[in-house]
This record gives C-alpha cells, sequence and structure tokens, in this order.
C-alpha cells in the first residue's frame, strides 16, 4: 500500500506545473494508466449536458460515444466507480470492438460534490482491473480534478483580466476625446 501512495504522490506532483486544459487531460490519462497499467484511456468532461471526449490516448477512441443513458453517464450521476466484464463491454457500443477492450474502468470526475467528467481506462486483458486499482484511482482522482478546476478557473481570471484592460483602454480614449477638444 505504502508504494501506491507513493506513485499516487509522484503521479499528483506533477499538476503543480501550470499547463493548459489540454496538456491536464493529457497528463491525468497518461498517469491514470501508468498507475493502473491500462492500455487506453480518455477524459469526458460535460459540456452543456453533454458528456464530451476531450482527450483520447487513441483515436480510436474518439469514435466511441457517450449516450444519456449509459454506463458514463450513471458513473457520472451517482460518483460511482464501475468496472466492466467483457460481456457487458460488448453490450455498449460497436465501435469497441475494433478497440479490443475486454477490461474497462470507469472513474468519476467530481469537485465538491460537482460531477465534471469521468475518466476511462480500457485493457485487452480479460477481468484486468481490480478493486485494488480503483482504489489508487480514489486516491489520484480528487488531485487531478483539482488541477482541472484549478486550470480552468485561470483561464477564466484571464479573460476576466482581458476585458477589464479592454474596457479601461475603450474607457480612456472615450475621455481623451472631449478633453483634447476642450484643451484645443
Amino acid at each position: 500500500m505504502d508504494q501506491n501512495l507513493e506513485k499516487v504522490y509522484k503521479a499528483g506532483l506533477k499538476f503543480l506545473v501550470p499547463l493548459t486544459l489540454a496538456e491536464n487531460y493529457a497528463l491525468i490519462v497518461k498517469e491514470a494508466m501508468k498507475l493502473v497499467k491500462a492500455d487506453e484511456g480518455s477524459i469526458l468532461i460535460e459540456q452543456e449536458g453533454e458528456l464530451l471526449r476531450t482527450y483520447a490516448s487513441s483515436p480510436d477512441l474518439y469514435q466511441i460515444k457517450s449516450s444519456q443513458k449509459g454506463y458514463m453517464r450513471m458513473v457520472f450521476k451517482t460518483r460511482m466507480p464501475l468496472i466492466l466484464s467483457p460481456q457487458e463491454i460488448a453490450k455498449v457500443n460497436p465501435h469497441i470492438k475494433k478497440i479490443s477492450a475486454k477490461s474497462i474502468m470507469i472513474i468519476p470526475l467530481y469537485y465538491k460534490n460537482e460531477s465534471i467528467g469521468v475518466l476511462t481506462l480500457l485493457s485487452a486483458k480479460k477481468d484486468y482491473f481490480t478493486q485494488q486499482d480503483t482504489n489508487i484511482l480514489k486516491l489520484f482522482i480528487p488531485m487531478a480534478t483539482l488541477a482541472i478546476r484549478k486550470t480552468q478557473a485561470y483561464d477564466e481570471t484571464q479573460k476576466a483580466v482581458e476585458a477589464r484592460d479592454l474596457f479601461i483602454s475603450m474607457a480612456a480614449h472615450e475621455f481623451r476625446t472631449p478633453l483634447t477638444t476642450i484643451n484645443g
């Protein structure tokens, strides 16, 4: 267990570096795959009521769409991780057969009781993921989600600063125009 905590800690340290959202998504998937030795992974983030894949380690994963009634939506709503068996995977989506996934783990991404998305990890080995893998990711996910929220907040702040600067620049120009006329 101490070895797992050390791995999670090392993975979490990588989030201290300022990154873009795309870089954060890639890092989260890469580190999660490393922690549980998954073959593929992706992140889906809720945008306008839909779970949209924002990053995938394989281009084939972009072909798999999330439905409103599927496993990913269920994990998103309940915030409970889920490990799918090969039989359950066969029912999910025909595109998954192309990827040859035999085990899938879906982990919720949430911050302060607000779900923001899901992390999916895939393995080509049958019944590969265990409860211990889920426990490791339960330690990792809060740090990953915090990194996403931190980057989102930073981006929003940058946009607000740009809007403020534009307003000040326009206001200064509007004040200068009549003052120039009066001074003339």
